[in-house]
Formats: C-alpha cells, structure tokens, sequence
C-alpha cells in the first residue's frame, strides 16, 4: 500500500504513514448484504419515521408547555420558541425524508 500523500511504502497494517506522519485510510470493506428473505432495511426506515415523528411530537409539546405555563419571560419565548423550531426541522425532516422515498406527504 503507499501514502497517499507522499507516495511512500506503507505496511498493510500501519494506521500511520512512517514516512510523513499522515494517517491511513482504509478502503472500505464490502458490505454484506442481507439475505432476501428478510426486510431489515425496510424496518429500519419505518423505525427512523417513527423516531422523527416522536421526537417532533416531544418537541412541539415542551415548546407549547414552556411557552403556556412557564413564570419566567426569557424561558417562555426563547425556550418555547427553541423546541418548537427543533420539532418544525424535525417535521422538516420526515417531509424530506418521505418525499425523496416518492411517497405522498400526507
């Protein structure tokens, strides 16, 4: 293998270049892919729906509580305003997300 950044021999083992110090990057390994019979990416999907849909959720009701029931002014609009914008970029995101998958945002 040789750097690529002076050109130099390197062991296949080396994490760094003897030469200049430059770490080594290692080319990535194929990856395996499942077996067809099971539907592991699929599920991965649908649980990432599902964490960005809580974590929207989570957010817009902390936002609205901070914003209904807190005393304090700074906490109210700032905090409130905060988590409903993280919930918004979340939505955002599950829009995108199903979107670019060709499904109908509903």
């Amino acid at each position: 293998m040789t750097c690529e950044y002076c050109g130099n021999q390197i062991p296949d083992d080396a994490s760094s270049c003897p030469s200049c110090g430059a770490m080594v990057r290692r080319k990535e390994q194929p990856q395996v892919q499942a077996p067809s019979g099971t539907d592991a990416p699929a599920q991965e999907k649908e649980d990432d729906v599902s964490t960005t849909i809580g974590a929207a959720a989570i957010c817009f009701v902390i936002g609205i509580c901070l914003i209904c029931f807190c005393s304090e002014w700074y906490l109210r609009f700032l905090g409130g305003a905060f988590f409903i914008i993280i919930g918004a970029m979340c939505a955002a995101d599950l829009f995108k997300k199903k979107k670019s998958k060709g499904g109908d945002v509903e």
